[in-house]
């Protein structure tokens, strides 16, 4: 909105209402009988295996809002307590200082520091596949979005899978085992 000429006074003035806002329609959409609940293949099973890890610390970092994102999970019925930790675009405008949040609050959760090689971002954008760079996190991407695996693959990613149904090779990737 800077970019745009709004002043950062009128920003931060209406942006509390313009979030209420989107969350309100979203929460509406999302519960539209037309919308449908998808979750991309293999998710559920792949939260369920490293949840039961007591080497993986589950978070959700997102460029969207924390109540969207909560409105998201639950629309598809997947309990946000699963992530233990989270950064949101409500954390932060710039999608690429939400890794550094994330990471200081699992070091809060675990009461030890976790190096940025530690950290593991899973996206199907090449945004998401940039974005925790600058903490040194590997990026981990799922083509099940606009990009293609080849375009994932080209932005530097870890790994890339076509969706997240081959749970032991994502886990692998994820843990090295």
């Amino acid at each position: 909105m800077t970019l745009a000429g709004v002043s950062e006074e009128r920003i931060e003035k209406r942006l509390p209402d313009a979030i209420a806002r989107y969350v309100e329609l979203l929460t509406t959409e999302l519960g539209d009988t037309d919308h449908g609940d998808k979750v991309y293949p293999g998710v559920l099973a792949l939260l369920d295996t490293l949840e039961a890890r007591d080497d993986v610390l589950l978070g959700l970092l997102t460029g969207n809002v924390r109540e969207g994102a909560m409105a998201k999970l639950a629309a598809v019925r997947i309990d946000a307590e699963r992530f233990r930790v989270g950064a949101f675009g409500s954390d932060h405008a710039a999608r690429a200082e939400l890794p550094a949040i994330a990471r200081a609050r699992a070091e809060q959760v675990t009461g030890r520091a976790v190096p940025g090689t530690r950290v593991v971002v899973i996206g199907d954008t090449p945004a998401d596949m940039g974005c925790g760079r600058g903490i040194g996190a590997r990026a981990i991407g799922v083509a099940t979005g606009r990009y293609t695996t080849d375009a994932l693959r080209a932005c530097d990613a870890s790994a890339v899978f076509p969706d997240l149904t081959d749970t032991a090779a994502v886990v692998r990737a994820i843990v090295g085992d």
